[in-house]
């Protein structure tokens, strides 16, 4: 069924494609909320699909999006170069689009909208190295300079490249709380 070996989502069955935004008729937030919104709604609504989801990166799309790490109450050994974990933003739906596991807490939800409390779903390789044995629901990290997120889930970690970012940290945000004008669009 994987061609290389388990990957940690399912492609068969998924139709992808990517959406570039052109930041002329996209300028804002709230414009590149809309647009995904419409795009879902009418994704959805094609016969045979069940789900319809965006995410920034595509697992195994062969680019990336990184930023900086802090876990609350950790301060960096050296603040100039602070770990990073990969950074998607996605609609609620990714998970099940993808068969993504979410091991523990929850995954995203409509309620995650962009002005609930900021949270993140992380991957299991992230709480591994940072929570090892502790339980991370509940803990707070910050990517960048952003506001603190609260984490409400554990997913299962996805292969992004065979060769270098195999079960590599990742962070999922809610689109609706970090919309972004490239994204993949998953059916």
């Amino acid at each position: 069924r994987f061609l290389y070996g388990h990957q940690g989502y399912d492609p068969d069955r998924v139709l992808a494609m990517e959406m570039v935004l052109p930041q002329a008729a996209y300028k804002g937030n709230d414009a590149r909320r809309e647009f995904v919104e419409r795009v879902l709604d009418r994704a959805a609504a094609i016969p045979g699909a069940e789900r319809a989801a965006v995410i920034n990166i595509m697992p195994a799309r062969g680019n990336n999006s990184s930023r900086p790490l802090e876990i609350e109450g950790r301060p960096n050994a050296d603040p100039a170069f602070p770990p990073s974990v990969d950074f998607r933003s996605a609609t609620p739906e990714i998970f099940a689009v993808l068969g993504i596991p979410v091991h523990r807490g929850r995954g995203l939800t409509t309620a995650d909208g962009e002005n609930a409390q900021p949270v993140v779903v992380i991957s299991q390789s992230l709480a591994q190295r940072y929570w090892a044995n502790e339980d991370p629901l509940g803990r707070r990290l910050k990517l960048g300079t952003g506001s603190w997120l609260t984490i409400v889930g554990v997913c299962g970690d996805v292969v992004h490249d065979w060769f270098n970012r195999r079960d590599y940290p990742t962070v999922y945000v809610p689109y609706a709380q970090a919309p972004t004008g490239n994204f993949g669009l998953a059916v």
